[in-house]
């Protein structure tokens, strides 16, 4: 289901910059870690992730473009564990989501293992309509 996005549709004018932030979003997808979407009120939007085990030092959040890009990695210190079972995750990730020009960012945090990225949409004033005269 990763079928990047080679060339623009012939119907869509000046929609390009957006089918190669859709790439860009898309390369390399994993599943991990979980996510939810929420909309929290209209224009309203909550990205949740299930981060348990990161801390703060250790996440990265980051919006280039119109792409969110979230990093983790942990990394073992001087008091590292010497685990007999490990369940849960601790690998690197990256973790790319595409937003429309209207989306803007306006906040992130970390709490109990969740990281919370909030979003806000703009949307457009209604369009004037233009008739031109031949």
């Amino acid at each position: 289901m990763n079928a990047p996005i080679t060339r623009t549709p012939n119907t869509f004018i000046g929609f390009d910059r957006l089918f190669k932030q859709m790439e860009a979003a898309f390369n390399g997808v994993q599943d991990f870690p979980h996510h939810n979407i929420v909309e929290v009120e209209p224009d309203r939007y909550s990205l949740e992730m299930a981060v348990a085990g990161y801390g703060k030092d250790q996440i990265t959040v980051e919006v280039v473009d119109n792409v969110i890009t979230v990093k983790g990695e942990k990394r073992d210190g001087p008091d590292a564990k010497h685990y007999l079972v490990r369940g849960i995750a601790g690998k690197q990730f990256t973790k790319r989501f595409a937003l429309s020009d209207e989306m803007k960012v306006t906040g992130a945090e970390l709490i109990d293992g969740m990281l919370n990225i909030e979003l806000y949409r703009n949307p457009p004033k209604d369009s004037e309509v233009q008739v031109f005269e031949l």
